[in-house]
């Protein structure tokens, strides 16, 4: 797959079709998220996934930047800018929430939902086109691309309104 191509598709428009008839609209937040990954504040970096689509392979989450995040006052503290690693790590978390739903093909999360073993592996591919800075409010979308028995690879943007902001395309290991 030409990642550097995939990527150029995608810088202007979203990597899902977020008004599809298949997307099923669920609430889950922090306390939801936390079943399916080991990270806590401060590094669970996504607030809430708003749409699961199984069809498309998708998932669509949310997270509000916070002015107080002690990140802003030495990332450009005359200018803070939401750090471009912090972004993958959101579209990161968000992907491997949507791989738990994929492997069970299903958008519902049963209360005895067990926190994934995945890591990051690769980065292939990662364009930052705007700022994301205190106070916006982003959405994160994640999309499987690619899998094996040992491997998932995923493409995810970050969004402020109709803007993308950033793009990153990443292979993940199954613990």
């Amino acid at each position: 797959m030409d990642y550097e191509q995939l990527a150029k598709q995608y810088r202007k428009k979203a990597i899902l079709d977020v008004d599809s008839a298949t997307l099923s609209k669920v609430n889950y937040r922090r306390s939801d998220i936390e079943k399916l990954l080991p990270h806590r504040h401060p590094f669970l970096l996504v607030d809430g996934i708003t749409g699961i689509d199984l069809q498309q392979q998708g998932i669509v989450g949310f997270r509000k930047i916070d002015p107080q995040d002690p990140i802003f006052k030495g990332h450009f503290p005359n200018y803070p800018i939401l750090p471009g690693v912090l972004q993958i790590e959101m579209i990161g978390q968000l992907a491997i929430c949507f791989y738990d739903f994929h492997k069970r093909q299903c958008v519902d999360m049963p209360d005895d939902t067990v926190t994934l073993g995945v890591r990051a592996l690769k980065i292939y591919h990662t364009l930052f086109q705007h700022e994301v800075l205190p106070n916006d409010e982003v959405t994160i979308l994640a999309k499987l691309l690619e899998k094996d028995d040992y491997t998932f690879r995923g493409i995810g943007q970050i969004l402020n309104g109709n803007k993308v902001c950033t793009i990153a395309i990443a292979e993940f290991y199954i613990v």
